[in-house]
Parts: C-alpha cells; sequence; structure tokens
C-alpha cells in the first residue's frame, strides 16, 4: 500500500492517499505541494466555519487565508494528533478574537446580521427557479432562519451547535478545540439546541399555517 511506505518517499502523485497527519510532517519540511493539498482539502471547512461564526463571507474567506499561511508558516506548533482539531482550534480562536475585537471597537456583530445578510440560501426568484415548489420554499426560508437563529446564539451555544451539526466533530473534539470538559461542551449542546428550538417554532408555526 501507498501509505505503508516512508513518508518521504511520497510524491505529488500520491499525496491525496496520505493522512492530514502524513501531510503536516511534510509541511514541517516546506513541502509546498502536501501544503496545498491540505489547503485543497480543508479550505472549504475553514471557510464554512468562519461564516457561521460570523456571518460575513469576506471576513469568513480572509480568516481562512490567514489560517493557512499560520499553518505553513507555524507547522511546528502542530504537535500529532488528529489534524482538524488543530485546524478547528485555529479558525475557532481567530473567530472569537476578531469578535472580540469588534466589540472594543463597538462596532457591533449584530449589525452585519440581518435577513438580506444570507446568502444561504438559493434565489427563489432566480431565472433557474421560475416555479418554486412548496418544498423548496419551506427549505429556504428553514435554511434562512437557521442561520439566523444561530449568529444570535451566545459564542459559546454558537461554537458548539456549529461544530457538531454542521461539521461533525464528536464532543471530545470540540472540547479539545475550546478547552472545556466534555460535560460542559454536552451541556452547551444541550442549551443550544433548546434555545434554537424556541427560536425557530414561531416560524415553523407560521409555515404549518401558510402552507396548510
Amino acid at each position: 500500500m501507498i501509505l505503508s511506505a516512508p513518508i518521504k518517499q511520497m510524491t505529488i502523485d500520491n499525496f491525496s492517499y496520505a493522512s492530514d497527519e502524513q501531510l503536516m510532517a511534510l509541511i514541517k519540511e516546506d513541502n509546498k505541494p502536501a501544503f496545498t493539498e491540505i489547503m485543497d482539502r480543508h479550505k472549504n471547512h475553514v471557510i464554512n466555519f468562519a461564516y457561521r461564526m460570523l456571518m460575513d463571507k469576506d471576513l469568513a474567506e480572509d480568516i481562512a487565508q490567514d489560517i493557512f499561511v499560520k499553518i505553513f508558516n507555524f507547522a511546528n506548533k502542530y504537535k500529532g494528533g488528529k489534524f482538524t482539531t488543530f485546524l478547528f482550534t485555529l479558525t475557532n480562536n481567530a473567530c472569537i478574537d476578531l469578535i472580540r475585537k469588534k466589540k472594543t471597537e463597538q462596532s457591533a456583530l449584530s449589525k452585519k446580521i440581518n435577513l438580506g445578510h444570507f446568502n444561504a440560501a438559493p434565489d427563489l426568484h432566480s431565472e433557474t427557479n421560475d416555479n418554486p415548489t412548496v418544498e423548496k420554499i419551506i427549505k429556504s426560508e428553514l435554511s434562512i432562519h437557521v442561520q439566523h437563529a444561530i449568529s444570535t446564539l451566545d459564542e459559546k451555544y454558537r461554537q458548539v451547535i456549529i461544530m457538531y451539526e454542521y461539521h461533525d466533530l464528536q464532543v471530545t473534539e470540540i472540547a479539545e478545540v475550546m478547552g472545556h470538559p466534555a460535560d460542559t461542551i454536552k451541556s452547551w449542546l444541550r442549551r443550544a439546541r433548546l434555545q434554537l428550538k424556541d427560536k425557530l417554532t414561531p416560524f415553523l408555526k407560521d409555515m404549518q399555517e401558510e402552507f396548510a
């Protein structure tokens, strides 16, 4: 098997078979093709996480660029373990730092969060959606309201729900990323779900009545 060969013998052609951890070993030796491979694998994860935390596409892309520059320039800070935990720790910290910086500058992030800013849902009035079905309308509206509801959660609840529901991180991984015990993460996850349920219940009730 390719992976059984020494990591230094790997070529560009078989980087796609390497694990993230093997690629990081190469990146520590300034291997740019290995860096390109790991960036291609995970850049969308970083952008999506940052977008859901900040609700700003440009900021999310800026954070992703900064994160991967750090990964290449400071690869030696990676001490092993699951790479995605390391990646989300960097991304999460960058998002929280930016949120707190904006608060101290009295440039409230909430001013950026409004239903008109969201791009997550498809445009139901575009040429490709001349005759949207009820199902498409409901899915589109629900997507918008879920994004908005998540954006209004407290930071810690927003973090756990995004990592768990959108990026499939396990509770133990989230605990490592956030630096809190797993039981605490479980408690925050429960509270986040309850708050989302409360926030979305009026919308779901209205939709049921509208399309009944």
